[in-house]
C-alpha cells in the first residue's frame, strides 16, 4: 500500500481534478500518459522496516485473533 498511495494521490489531485475530460478516451488517455512518464522515471521502493518486526507484528495479531 505504501507504493499504490502516493501514486492514487499524484493521479486524483495533478491529473484529474486538475483536467477537465469531455470523454472516457481523454481520462485514460491522461491516466495512460502519468503511466509512461513515470515508467520513464522509475524509482526503486526500498523496504524500510526491519522483517523481524513485522514478523513480530504478525505472531501478535494472530495470538489477539486466537483470544477472541
Amino acid at each position: 500500500m505504501n507504493v499504490v498511495e502516493p501514486f492514487l494521490a499524484e493521479l486524483t489531485e495533478d491529473r484529474i481534478r486538475a483536467g477537465s475530460f469531455t470523454s472516457v478516451k481523454q481520462l485514460t488517455d491522461t491516466i495512460s500518459t502519468l503511466l509512461a512518464e513515470r515508467n520513464e522515471n522509475q524509482k526503486p521502493y526500498r523496504w524500510k522496516v526491519d522483517g523481524g518486526k513485522v514478523a513480530a507484528k504478525i505472531h501478535r495479531e494472530r495470538k489477539a485473533l486466537e483470544g477472541s
